[in-house]
């Protein structure tokens, strides 16, 4: 069984998607913000890499309303959603205070599970989280 952690990034018209394996990017994708579009680009990933629902859990900001497609989404494919803090994002999952951008969240956001469970230094200042 391949376990892997889908980021998300979510802004008004549109997500950014990383699909992650073992802190590899294995995939990108930008889709618009409804919920056919999303559940559409989680339909492909999943198809592709051959997992299930349960192998793909799904990471993303709380962005305020912006978020419900893809909640209505992930309930419609029975896929985990993980909401994030967004402070707890910025300033306490080993990231510093590194300027963001849309790359640097797709990338990050999904490690951010495993820098959080493993207390792995971070990459910048190489402080312990």
């Amino acid at each position: 069984m391949k376990k892997y952690i889908t980021g998300i990034d979510i802004s008004k018209l549109k997500l950014d998607l990383c699909f992650v394996q073992n802190e590899r990017v294995l995939r990108e994708a930008e889709t618009a913000n409804t919920t056919a579009a999303v559940r559409q680009a989680l339909k492909a990933f999943l198809k592709e890499a051959g997992a299930e629902t349960s192998d793909v859990p799904v990471r993303a900001e709380y962005t305020g309303q912006y978020i419900r497609p893809l909640c209505c989404a992930c309930k419609d494919l029975g896929i985990d959603l993980w909401l994030e803090n967004p402070t707890q994002i910025k300033y306490g999952s080993g990231t510093c205070n590194v300027a963001r951008t849309t790359a640097w969240m797709r990338a990050k956001l999904p490690l951010t599970a495993f820098v959080f469970r493993t207390g792995h230094a971070c990459t910048v200042c190489r402080r312990k989280t």
